[in-house]
């Protein structure tokens, strides 16, 4: 984003601050669950689309999403932060002392309470009914309080209890956040893609609100699933304490509009 911009959430809404002009919009008005409607789309500089998801699974063959603008044509390698800035910054030398001792530092012993089986490439593909992308690498956002776990790997969600047992899900990212079924195959064997192509979850539990935060990339994309613009960062807040009920989505613009 150009600019400097700050972005606050509370439990009850957004508030951005921006010494740029910035687009937010409000995806889900009634909320979001993991159970379907169509969305209601109504435009203003805050924009709130009513949705539900829908729990569902499928099967069907697998393929990957196709590479689209710079990725065409190029290998990928693997940089710091996937950047390709990154690739190119001087050596900075040796950091200077932390001030941290060998000494001051007390070694504990760490031991897993509870282990957790958590989405496989299965659960993805076959989410919404199938209607669904073969991503890899798998991607994963995790995040817990004291009685529920949230997971997101790529393009699906689900929800345990804090024994590792699942709640809720897996759930497709598309239907759960409103927009459309991620790929469709159909009947002459060609896809179309949505026009909504969210994924790199990242998920945060806080404690002061008592509420989850999960957030995606949304690239707008044609029916082949090429990215064509604009872009943005979905970001969905759980109502309440428990992830099983409903959600509330918002959208944070991030399209470069050479301002």
């Amino acid at each position: 984003m150009h600019g400097r911009r700050r972005l606050a959430l509370s439990a009850v809404g957004v508030a951005v601050a921006t010494m740029t002009p910035l687009t937010l919009t409000v995806v889900g008005g009634a909320a979001v669950s993991l159970a379907a409607s169509s969305p209601a789309v109504t435009t203003t500089h805050l924009q709130r689309l009513t949705t539900h998801a829908t729990l569902s699974s499928g099967q069907s063959a697998g393929e990957l999403r196709p590479a689209g603008g710079d990725d065409v044509g190029t290998t990928a390698k693997a940089v710091a932060n996937r950047s390709a800035h990154s690739q190119a910054k001087p050596t900075r030398g040796t950091p200077p002392p932390s001030g941290v001792t060998g000494s001051s530092l007390t070694p504990a012993s760490a031991r897993a309470l509870v282990s957790i089986e958590g989405l496989d490439h299965r659960d993805q593909r076959l989410a919404d009914g199938g209607d669904q992308w073969s991503l890899v690498p798998p991607d994963q956002a995790l995040c817990a309080s004291s009685h529920f776990v949230v997971e997101a790997v790529n393009n699906a969600v689900a929800v345990y209890d804090t024994t590792g047992a699942p709640v809720k899900g897996p759930t497709a990212l598309n239907p759960f956040l409103g927009f459309s079924h991620e790929v469709v195959r159909n009947d002459d064997g060609t896809l179309t893609a949505s026009p909504d192509q969210v994924g790199d979850p990242s998920c945060i539990y806080d404690q002061g609100t008592d509420r989850f935060y999960l957030t995606v990339y949304d690239s707008t994309s044609d029916a082949d699933g090429n990215p064509t613009g604009p872009s943005a960062i979905d970001i969905a807040v759980s109502n309440t304490a428990d992830p099983t009920k409903d959600w509330t989505v918002y959208r944070l613009s991030t399209t470069d509009d050479g301002r």
